[in-house]
């Protein structure tokens, strides 16, 4: 198994885990179907599971899917407050003072 999974593909993948649609996630990710489609393939290959049931209609998760599913929004949502947190933390640090221009001069 390739341990360096791009963190785009498993954001990717979360995001077409909860629209189940890769149309809708190229959407929302603003990025082509076939995009979305070859990274999905790419993290199978890695992983060495099958994530989907493609369908006309739509994909549906595999039990693996749904496994990593569970685990990537759990990590997502980590990450995303790690960069909330690294953001709030460097504002801490300034301070911001506004006053009107004739107050400045």
């Amino acid at each position: 198994m390739n341990k360096n999974i791009s963190l785009t593909a498993i954001h990717t993948f979360t995001v077409v885990s909860q629209t189940l649609s890769f149309t809708q996630a190229g959407k929302l990710l603003h990025i082509t179907p076939s995009a979305v489609s070859h990274q999905m393939k790419q993290l199978e290959s890695q992983l060495g599971v099958q994530l989907f049931h493609r369908k006309p209609q739509g994909v549906q998760l595999t039990a693996a899917g749904k496994t990593l599913q569970q685990h990537a929004n759990s990590g997502m949502s980590q990450i995303q407050h790690g960069i909330s947190q690294s953001q709030f933390s460097s504002q801490k640090d300034k301070l911001v003072i506004a006053v009107i221009p004739s107050l400045a001069q």
